[in-house]
């Protein structure tokens, strides 16, 4: 019998947020190739944004199948103005919102 459960981890520390870099880098760079992995130091893939982000694990069948964050937008810096969850497994991205979230 499959178990279809899904624990989702608060990356709160040094650890937790070193997995939740380097799943990114698995699936940004390595993956789908959005960026180049020559320029992600340690391979880990980390932005501007990460510094006023809330970051999240995403663990299933005992091991680490994705990752999503939010960012806090206290600036006019952000290329975005809505929030929006990002949850990354190996083969599929999927931006969800909450209903009746306007465009």
């Amino acid at each position: 019998m499959k178990n279809n459960s899904y624990e989702v981890i608060l990356a709160d520390t040094e650890e937790s947020k070193n997995i939740h870099y380097n799943l990114r880098y698995q699936i940004f760079c390595l993956e789908k190739g959005f960026e180049e992995a020559s320029k992600c130091k340690d391979e880990m893939e980390k932005d501007i944004y990460d510094d006023n982000a809330i970051h999240f694990l995403v663990k299933g069948n005992n091991r680490w199948i994705g990752s999503f964050r939010l960012v806090i937008d206290n600036s006019e810096i952000y290329p975005f103005r809505k929030p929006r969850l990002l949850i990354l497994h190996n083969s599929f991205n999927v931006i969800c919102k909450p209903p009746n979230f306007p465009d």
